[in-house]
């Protein structure tokens, strides 16, 4: 699993490729970029346990 943070500011993106998908996150003005990582991380995990 490779990620790729970019803070933007107040906001920011969350980038996760599985080597199958690629999962793109963004989070904005007033969200903590650790709830993006993690909730970004959750589903990148999702679907490498599923094969997908």
């Amino acid at each position: 699993m490779l990620m790729i943070c970019k803070p933007l500011g107040t906001s920011g993106v969350r980038l996760v490729s599985t080597g199958k998908s690629i999962i793109v996150g963004l989070y904005g003005e007033g969200q903590r970029a650790g709830d993006a990582t993690s909730a970004v991380e959750k589903v990148a995990d999702s679907l490498i346990e599923n094969n997908c």
